[in-house]
Parts: C-alpha cells; sequence; structure tokens
C-alpha cells in the first residue's frame, strides 16, 4: 500500500508539481496545527502535567528572559497569553509581574494555571496601554509581529510606560528554504495568519531605530530573534 501511494502521488505531482506542492503545503498547515493541539496534551499528560505548549519547556526562551531581569524589577508582559512566560519570571525573580492579553478567555486560564503572590494578571489592549508606572521591562514573547502600527504601539508604550528595556522574541522570515519556496509559489509563508510581519536581523533593527532604540544582545535561536532591546 505504501509504495502504491508514493507511486500516485509520483505521478499526479509529475503533471502539475506546482498544484501539487500547493495542495501540500495547505495541508502541511493544517498538519502543523494538529501537531501544536496534540503536543499541548501530551505535555499535560508527559511534561509539566499543564495544558501548555511544550515549547515553554524544551526550547529555552523562557531562560533568556530571565537571565536578562535583574531580581528586583517589575516587569510588564504584554500579550502574555495564557501566563507561561509570565510564571516563569515571577517564579525566579522578587519583583512583581504582571501579565496582559486583549483575550479573556487566555487570562481566565492564566488565572486558573498560575498563582503566586507576585503575579496578576489582567485583560487589556497593549495597543492602546496608558500610563502604567514602575515597571523597568516589558516582555513581549511572540506578540509583535501580530500588531500592524508597530511603530506607534512601541512609541506608546515608551511613552507611557517608560521601561528601561525591552525583552522581544519575534519569528524570522529566513527559518527554512521552504519559507521561499512558498513566495515563489504564490502562497502564504507566515507561521501564523495574524502575523503581519515575519523578520530578517535587519528589518527588526530597522524597527528598533525608527523608535530610538538599540538592541543591546541579540541572539538567533529556533527561527526567532531573541532580543534585549535598550531605550
Amino acid at each position: 500500500m505504501k509504495k502504491l501511494i508514493k507511486f500516485l502521488l509520483h505521478k499526479t505531482a509529475s503533471v502539475n508539481p506546482k498544484w501539487f506542492l500547493r495542495k501540500t503545503f495547505f495541508f502541511e498547515d493544517i498538519n502543523r496545527q494538529a501537531i501544536n493541539n496534540l503536543s499541548m496534551i501530551y505535555e499535560k499528560k508527559f511534561g509539566t502535567g499543564r495544558f501548555v505548549h511544550p515549547k515553554h519547556r524544551l526550547i529555552g526562551y523562557h531562560k533568556f528572559f530571565i537571565s536578562k531581569i535583574n531580581q528586583h524589577e517589575n516587569i510588564l508582559d504584554l500579550g502574555c497569553g495564557y501566563g507561561a512566560v509570565a510564571f516563569s519570571i515571577a517564579q525566579s525573580i522578587q519583583g512583581n509581574v504582571l501579565g496582559i492579553d486583549i483575550n479573556p478567555d487566555s487570562i481566565k486560564k492564566a488565572k486558573e494555571l498560575f498563582l503566586l503572590n507576585n503575579l496578576k494578571f489582567e485583560v487589556g489592549d497593549g495597543c492602546s496601554i496608558g500610563k502604567r508606572k514602575g515597571f523597568e521591562t516589558i516582555v513581549l514573547s511572540n506578540v509583535l509581529e501580530h500588531i500592524d502600527d508597530r511603530i506607534s504601539f512601541l512609541a506608546n508604550c515608551n511613552i507611557n510606560i517608560r521601561p528601561k528595556r525591552w525583552l522581544i522574541r519575534v519569528p524570522m522570515k529566513k527559518r527554512d528554504w521552504s519559507v521561499a519556496l512558498r513566495d515563489e509559489l504564490g502562497i502564504y509563508s507566515f507561521l501564523d495568519h495574524d502575523h503581519k510581519i515575519e523578520y530578517t536581523k535587519d528589518s527588526f533593527l530597522q524597527e528598533m531605530q525608527a523608535v530610538g532604540m538599540t538592541a543591546k544582545t541579540i541572539e538567533v535561536q529556533w527561527g526567532e530573534i531573541w532580543a534585549e532591546v535598550l531605550l
């Protein structure tokens, strides 16, 4: 049966490889979503015991954020989702951590999953955030790429919150050869259909410079940029 399927796939693809590739990439995207969902079930049963994505445990970006934070800093995690990053940070420092997300269901889940005295969550829109005092660091973990007017967002936060630094994680455009092939085929190449941008190192640095911010450290890990950015 396996040989028959391979034969039929080869015959179909040889007639119209562009059409077949487009369809195959479409099913790859569906499969990726299924893998993400199943991975969270796996993590609850075999990992941390929480219904969260195993990437939080496996690829080390929590440790990157924590390594840049001082013990007594207060941290604002914008677009915190269900709070996994905020929780890791709060566990590791003596300062306070506030996670804000626009999705009420995510905040509800965060409050159910993660309980610490120095950790709070609230529903809010980071793109229209008002004045907030006392936060030295803003964390953006896979958030910036979802925002249309990123320059205005960053500038507004710098005015209203006045942080000393940002810790930012974003996906890279040049993460795999298949991204370039998707572009050549004229199909969607971003990891998420809500992404407004996926970065190169140069385009990331240009956006930071546009609002008067400078990357103190920048790492390329797991097809992502992890950066400490100073005002």
